[in-house]
């Protein structure tokens, strides 16, 4: 038998194991990186879930501190955001290479700015029951925070706020926050620096002293009511790939990126009687209320109740009169259909606002904001963390995919 045909037989045999035994057949490592509260929190995503993480002495390679951090983990932004003041040894960068960096986060209002710098940040240190998690990246050591940033976007803010004067280093150092953003499809002009690349799921180095990497590692993660598990395979991927459940096919990646950047999850959105209006979703764990942002036909001033339009459909706006919290009424009904269509609803949340017995246990948000404008590139979806409650949910960031999986 020919060498070249041994070869052939080899990799169509090769082939073969990887269609039938899945799509994540040559891919084995990978590990939970588990939630502090994942044990004492009675009803999940109630609140903030955290890890413990460690960094780097100094650059990365040199020896791991004994200081551990406890950020919040925030699928709505990218990048681990620390203080500068807790961090052993900082100095504000100086030369070609330092790069300021800072990001605002639109539901709170709070602007963190401050200086990225390169670490080794290590997950599951002081956790035996969980292998070691080595990753290498940039993060931001935060200099200044800028809180009641309530104009930032309209004012074309970028590192500061006008009008506001910031809790800053070296007098007023920030401290006493901590955020693990893993988010995707978050870079936009309030997260300029939100690259794939920031985010610590995406750049594992090593795992229990292993290297991670392709095909042995496959990038991408799993959040459920445990953690985070991070790297895919066919034995964690079970729940979302049997029956061959159908996932979301996420948009093409954005450029300026060494990893791919992909878009966000597609959804499509209707509140009590109006069309479905298509839109971005982002299932955000680190909040637990809801921002809604669709068309209007008239300027809404949260004085009065207004009408707004749906292809020249008129609805009456579920705003109460006289609000200026811009809160959907109580009872109004929501639905969103994830990645429509087709098939249209394949996954979905069905919720009616203010119903307490759902906001306790179910997908129901605390809160839902409502907003209106006539920029279809603005309308959006942030479900809040409740809907982690309903389905775990698995991110291939090699492959742009995107599943749910039913608790």
């Amino acid at each position: 038998m020919s060498p070249v045909f041994l070869i052939l037989i080899t990799t169509s045999l090769y082939l073969f194991h990887f269609a039938s035994a899945g799509p994540y057949a040559g891919s084995t490592l990978s590990v939970l990186v588990p939630f502090e509260e994942a044990q004492s929190m009675t009803t999940p995503f109630s609140s903030v879930y955290h890890v413990p993480i460690q960094l780097s002495d100094g650059l990365p390679g040199s020896a791991i501190n004994t200081k551990v951090y406890h950020p919040f983990v925030d699928t709505g932004s990218t990048g681990i955001i620390l203080p500068a003041a807790s961090i052993p040894g900082f100095t504000i960068p100086t030369g070609p290479d330092a790069e300021r960096g800072w990001q605002y986060l639109t539901s709170s209002k709070i602007l963190y700015a401050g200086w990225w710098i390169e670490k080794d940040v290590y997950f599951n240190v002081n956790d035996p029951a969980h292998s070691v998690v080595k990753s290498t990246l940039k993060i931001l050591a935060v200099t200044e925070k800028t809180e009641h940033c309530d104009d930032w976007e309209k004012n074309g803010d970028k590192d500061t706020c006008t009008g506001k004067s910031p809790a800053m280093c070296p007098t007023a150092c920030p401290t006493g926050f901590g955020i693990l953003g893993i988010g995707f499809a978050r870079r936009a002009l309030d997260q300029p620096q939100a690259f794939p690349e920031r985010n610590p799921t995406l750049m594992v180095s090593t795992i229990g002293g292993i290297a991670a990497t392709w095909p042995n590692f496959h990038r991408g993660y799993q959040i459920d009511r445990y953690g985070i598990t991070l790297g895919l395979t066919d034995l964690n991927m079970g729940p979302f790939t049997n029956d061959e459940k159908p996932h979301a096919q996420l948009e093409n990646p954005s450029s300026g990126s060494g990893l791919p950047d992909w878009n966000g999850l597609p959804s499509c959105v209707s509140v009590d009687a109006s069309p479905c209006v298509p839109m971005p979703v982002l299932l955000d764990t680190g909040i637990t209320t809801s921002y809604l942002h669709m068309p209007y036909s008239y300027f809404m001033d949260g004085s009065t109740r207004v009408d707004w339009d749906f292809d020249g459909i008129i609805h009456k706006t579920p705003i109460t009169t006289g609000s200026t919290t811009y809160t959907l009424d109580a009872h109004s009904h929501v639905h969103i259909d994830f990645w429509p269509p087709p098939p249209a609803g394949n996954k979905n949340e069905d919720f009616d606002v203010g119903d307490a017995a759902t906001i306790a246990t179910g997908v129901t948000p605390d809160m839902v904001y409502f907003y209106v404008n006539n920029n279809a590139n603005s309308f959006r979806v942030n479900t809040g963390m409740h809907i982690y409650r309903k389905y775990k949910i698995a991110f291939d960031s090699v492959w742009g995919w995107f599943w749910f999986a039913a608790v």
